[in-house]
């Protein structure tokens, strides 16, 4: 069966003592090879060929030194199997990092989902703004133009939130927004190109308000979101995900 191509896997687990009581008797030009034949298959090139010259070239053995370097790879777990060099122990990493990749991915998503199904229960439980009352009505005092027309004009704090690059948040603007705001879209453009600019729409007055609140905190909040994402741990909705690690950071 074709082998699927393998994503960069952004994944480390690493035992430094095992990994040098492993390596205990093996001659360096053996350990180099082992080590870059190591790299290569993880980087989802295809295993090898079983042909001698062929893995000296891909590993830097000299020729003259194969058989011995052979003898300390075979230690290793290195054979041939189906005219191709294989190692299940190596094949068994690959194994763990998509697993573990793809468990951090779908937490991701969890977490969005979950904090969106929040959002949405809050949203039907609050009542409707124009709902009558069963009371008797009662005389009502008369109400001044002017006040009336301060509070169409007055900004709810959800639509406060969705302002985005605009320049009449509610606010003043903090030292480096402007730069802040122009960092927020430079990522987001470069994680999430196709919803960039939904993202944008939904979140940035969200971002911006956080950022006048905390600058610092905002930042790392953006720093994480960012690196979620190259990770694939956040797939979708990074606002979302921003919105749930704010409440958890200190």
């Amino acid at each position: 069966m074709a082998r699927s191509p393998l994503p960069d896997l952004f994944w480390v687990r690493y035992q430094p003592r095992r990994v040098l009581l492993s390596l205990l008797g093996i001659s360096p030009a053996a350990e180099l090879a082992h080590h870059r034949l190591c790299a290569l298959v993880w980087s989802g090139e295809p295993w090898p060929p079983a042909h001698p010259p062929a893995i000296c070239a891909l590993a830097r053995i000299p020729p003259g030194e194969w058989d011995p370097a052979w003898e300390d790879l075979r230690r290793l777990g290195w054979s041939f199997r189906k005219n191709r060099l294989a190692n299940p122990a190596v094949a068994g990493v690959i194994q763990q990092a998509r697993r573990a990749v793809a468990s951090q991915a779908a937490r991701g998503r969890l977490g969005a989902d979950a904090t969106n199904s929040r959002h949405k229960r809050g949203t039907a439980a609050a009542p409707p703004p124009h709902s009558r009352s069963t009371a008797p009505a009662e005389p009502q005092p008369v109400k001044d133009k002017d006040a009336d027309k301060e509070g169409e004009n007055r900004l709810s704090v959800k639509e406060a939130e969705r302002l985005t690059l605009s320049p009449s948040a509610r606010k003043s603007g903090a030292p480096g927004e402007t730069d802040f705001m122009a960092e927020l879209q430079r990522i987001l453009e470069a994680l999430h190109p196709d919803i960039a600019e939904s993202e944008l729409t939904n979140w940035g007055g969200w971002w911006r308000n956080r950022y006048r609140e905390d600058p610092d905190k905002t930042r790392r909040v953006l720093a994480e979101v960012a690196g979620m994402s190259r990770e694939r741990r956040i797939l979708k909705n990074p606002g979302a995900a921003a919105l749930d690690l704010w409440k958890r950071l200190p």
